[in-house]
């Protein structure tokens, strides 16, 4: 791959030793990117950096055969920390997240710099893998939306190159536990309420977020609890009640989340399940296959 040692991150990246270049899973197009971490990037060496090379794909999951290894390395080293990488719908912008409070957004082609802060209230941060850009537009565009998912809700910042600006566009308020987001089909669900158990749905396309109904569980709703699955084309939640031997699956449609199926996996309560997809196939990992369509022990909501 290149010279030097390769660290995994735990939040999500990878750091090369040697040669000044920084890894990443890029959820949106399903790749591998890697960036050059030169002082163009840095904020406090900007001033005086070459500018480097664009975040380039290292392996593209959804193309293997077009993926190769890049040997392109940068003569300097990024300065300030980076905490989370996220590379526009475009490939125009990068996203940056430098600590809990702040994200430094990066037109790649100009090298124009932009800064967010998240709301200053009390007790406010940006949650592990808040920084997400809207399925805004697929062509090269001047302007982009991201947005932050933190303790305090969601806000939706308008990035634009043409007016080089990033202005805060829309708040909105709620206090997060947990969030799941699915960039295939914009899909975002934030576990909120006293109790941790009411989940809202919002469909991040375009240039606003979409609220749905919210669901209202009878117990708060953890992390495992609920996964999102693509499942014939269409955005399906997965509930585990770790009370019973249950699987519910919601639909999450244009206008509304419905409960289209039951599953039985007949496992002892409080088991901790994950899950994968394969030709439309749910499967849980301690479990047998359950499809969609004929399912054993399946039923209507």
């Amino acid at each position: 791959m290149s010279d030097g040692h390769l660290y995994l991150s735990a939040r999500g990246g990878a750091d090369y030793a040697g040669d000044s270049r920084h890894a990443w899973y890029d959820a949106t197009h399903q790749s591998l990117q890697q960036l050059p971490l030169d002082a163009s990037l840095d904020p406090v060496e900007a001033s005086t950096a070459a500018v480097s090379s664009s975040a380039a794909p290292l392996y593209n999951f959804t193309e293997p055969e077009t993926s190769d290894n890049h040997r392109n390395t940068a003569p300097q080293r990024s300065l300030t920390p980076i905490v989370l990488l996220q590379l526009s719908v475009d490939r125009q912008f990068l996203a940056i997240q430098r600590s809990d409070i702040e994200v430094q957004v990066v037109h790649l082609p100009s090298r124009a710099s932009y800064w967010v802060l998240c709301k200053s209230k009390a007790g406010n941060r940006i949650l592990h893998g808040g920084v997400v850009w809207n399925t805004h537009s697929v062509k090269a565009s001047s302007s982009q939306d991201l947005f932050l998912i933190t303790k305090l809700g969601l806000e939706h910042h308008r990035v634009s190159s043409k007016r080089r600006s990033c202005t805060l566009h829309r708040t909105v308020g709620l206090y997060v536990h947990e969030f799941w987001y699915a960039s295939s089909h914009g899909v975002l669900l934030v576990s909120s309420g006293s109790r941790a158990n009411e989940i809202a749905p919002f469909l991040l396309h375009g240039p606003n977020a979409e609220k749905l109904p919210k669901l209202v569980f009878s117990t708060s709703v953890s992390k495992q609890d609920l996964h999102l699955v693509s499942l014939y084309g269409e955005m399906y939640a997965v509930y585990s009640d770790t009370r019973s031997t249950k699987l519910l699956l919601y639909l999450i449609g244009r206008t509304k989340v419905t409960c289209v199926r039951s599953l039985n996996v007949m496992l002892p309560s409080g088991t901790a399940l994950e899950y994968s997809v394969v030709d439309n196939l749910l499967r849980p990992i301690l479990s047998a296959f359950a499809d969609l369509g004929a399912a054993a022990g399946a039923s209507s909501c």
